[in-house]
């Protein structure tokens, strides 16, 4: 992930490999105080990606009225006993009204804040009012060039609202808003990858993260269905998406990779940084790949959806409870969340669902020093 400006960005290579142990993982029980608040605004959203992992990968989210801009300022204020990092998203946070104003506390209360955008609905208004708000970063969902973005995500025009906000960014003289290109790799997308980067590069972002294709296997869907009935009485909202990597071949992907590694620097990110080797297994269903070490978000942050409930990652959906209800850090340190974690500790770090997530940050094994590297530049 990307958090503060002026530091590099190192990934760790897979902790599959031999030799490589995993950290230990943290002890369940003890109250914790999250680094990071992953806020979900809302989950409408003004496009319809065909990859969509809220779409295709899990249930519509339960009815129920979004948090108000006043109970939103609440939360920032009971979170501010220190310094944390925000990071805004949804479905689209920039269909949210008073989100410029939202972005402004955080920032009052000596907070980072990031939004994750697909820029459509950003006019150069709205994201100058961000920037002069003091947001740190604009992670824009962009995932090919014009043609192959705009055919994915089912909007003619797409990308160049994405190149407007990139042009404006660069354009302040005095800019304290760094903006990174988010790709998801795809079967339509993935055989042209690096020209993909090259393309991302003439926007001159500050970062380039590629990830890897989420997705949930049948075999998978099963044992956690199973694992969340029998030991949290619990229900997923998951579904079975292995047609999402349909497509994809991992041998052509492993060719592109490699030739934007090679012309790439540490600016330039791939969740998770899988060898050759791995990512057959990441891109075969049937293949039985899981991943080692821990998910750290369950010690490290604290996942809220639209209307308040806390969850351990918006892709599982497992609601622990709920800030209208509770106060959030009681949330996240009290027993349904302690028994979550003692489920994950048990399956040994990772739900099998979990097999297939490309949030590395998350990952004790994937992990990346998040920082804002120098800019990737044009050559």
């Amino acid at each position: 992930m990307v958090e503060s400006r002026g530091k590099k960005l190192s990934a760790k290579k897979s902790g599959l490999k031999a030799g490589r142990r995993p950290a230990a993982a943290p002890r369940p029980e003890k109250r914790f105080d999250p680094d990071y608040v992953a806020l979900d605004l809302t989950y409408k959203c003004n496009l319809a990606c065909s990859f969509c992992f809220m779409s295709k990968s899990r249930s519509k989210a339960a009815p129920g009225g979004e948090l108000t801009l006043k109970e939103l300022k609440e939360l920032v204020d009971g979170l501010s006993q220190r310094p944390r990092k925000f990071y805004l998203a949804g479905g689209e946070p920039s269909l949210k009204k008073g989100l410029v104003e939202l972005v402004r506390h955080i920032k009052k209360r000596g907070h980072f804040c990031r939004i994750t955008t697909n820029a459509f609905g950003l006019d150069k208004k709205s994201a100058g009012l961000l920037m002069d708000a003091g947001l740190d970063e604009f992670t824009v969902s962009l995932h090919g060039e014009p043609a192959v973005h705009d055919k994915l995500v089912g909007a003619r025009g797409a990308a160049a609202r994405i190149e407007e906000l990139f042009r404006l960014v660069d354009s302040r003289e005095k800019r304290n808003t760094t903006i990174s290109a988010w790709c998801t790799v795809t079967g339509l997308n993935h055989s042209r990858l690096y020209r993909a980067y090259r393309y991302f590069r003439s926007l001159n972002p500050d970062s380039i993260m590629f990830s890897h294709m989420d997705y949930i296997t049948e075999r998978d869907l099963a044992v956690t269905r199973e694992v969340l009935r029998s030991q949290l009485g619990s229900k997923t909202v998951l579904n079975s998406s292995e047609g999402l990597v349909a497509g994809v071949s991992a041998a052509v992907l492993a060719g592109e990779i490699k030739k934007i590694k090679a012309d790439s620097g540490p600016a330039v990110n791939f969740f998770p940084n899988l060898s050759a080797e791995e990512m057959k297994g990441w891109y075969a269903p049937g293949s039985g790949f899981q991943k080692r070490g821990f998910c750290l978000a369950q010690w490290k942050g604290l996942w809220i959806g639209p209307r308040g409930e806390v969850v351990p990652c918006q892709p599982l959906g497992h609601e622990m409870g709920n800030i209208r209800k509770t106060a959030p850090l009681d949330v996240f340190s009290g027993k349904p969340a302690a028994d979550f974690r003692k489920a994950l500790l048990r399956r040994g770090g990772f739900l099998p669902t979990c097999s297939r997530c490309g949030r590395s940050s998350y990952s004790s094994t994937y992990c990346v020093k998040a920082a804002v590297p120098a800019r990737v530049g044009k050559r």
